[in-house]
């Protein structure tokens, strides 16, 4: 599988973050992009429709949705790699990034 060779099998070291959309890895490509995998926790119809809505998204705050792959039971999104979302991801999903706990700060960091 690809996505697990990117990922050198879902590595410890390329680990990123964790929350309940599921976990997420950093991993390269054999053309060379750097993606981020998203091993979905969610069911077969919230992924597929996320794997929709998002493969049509195109918005400066939203990093691109590059494909999607269902193997083996899992579900993998996979997203381009940019280290400041995955930074403003991880803060906005749990809260934390730069003390912005409550929800109007995190969405006025999201829209820039």
């Amino acid at each position: 599988m690809e996505l697990e060779d990117a990922t050198e099998g879902f590595s410890e070291g390329n680990f990123l973050a964790e929350g309940g959309f599921g976990s997420v890895h950093r991993g390269a490509l054999k053309d060379g992009r750097m993606v981020a995998v998203i091993a979905s926790s969610q069911g077969d119809s919230e992924f597929y429709s996320e794997a929709d809505v998002l493969s049509c998204a195109q918005h400066r705050n939203v990093v691109m949705l590059i494909g999607f792959c269902v193997e083996d039971g899992r579900r993998l999104l996979v997203y381009e790699y940019m280290v400041l979302w995955i930074l403003t991801f991880m803060g906005v999903i749990t809260g934390y990034c730069n003390g912005l706990r409550d929800r109007r700060s995190r969405l006025e960091l999201l829209e820039g």
